[in-house]
């Protein structure tokens, strides 16, 4: 990154969090959880304000670096001891059907498309 994208960056994160700070208090003074005010700065400061600017400059850096911390997290914080057997068998049920729903989904989506000229492997017959 050059030195004017980090400023843009710092300055974008600056006012995210400024925003969401302000609107928060702004909703604990109506009455409602803070975190009602946070939730309506991500939708102002989404494509409506600024044009998208801040998420474009943003969503990278999430993607790449916010979201798998996320799901690291939270991962951690998962205790299974508590689900006990046939919670576990639950659990692996569940993963199974999603799996193969995931999959199932994207094949029959690409057999319906059929190849796609230009995509990397495509060879015409």
């Amino acid at each position: 990154m050059t030195d004017e994208q980090v400023q843009l960056f710092l300055a974008d994160l600056a006012i995210i969090i400024l925003l969401a700070r302000l609107l928060g208090m702004a909703a604990e003074r109506l009455g409602q959880p803070p975190v009602l005010g946070e939730i309506i700065a991500g939708i102002l400061l989404g494509p409506t304000l600024f044009h998208g600017k801040i998420t474009a400059t943003l969503f990278p850096v999430s993607v790449l670096v916010l979201l798998p911390v996320f799901f690291v997290v939270s991962g951690l914080s998962v205790n299974l001891s508590s689900v006990g057997l046939s919670g576990l068998t639950e659990l692996c049920l569940i993963l199974l059907v999603a799996v193969v729903g995931k999959f199932g989904g994207a094949f029959i989506g690409a057999s319906l498309a059929g190849p796609v000229p230009g995509a990397p492997g495509f060879s015409p017959p």
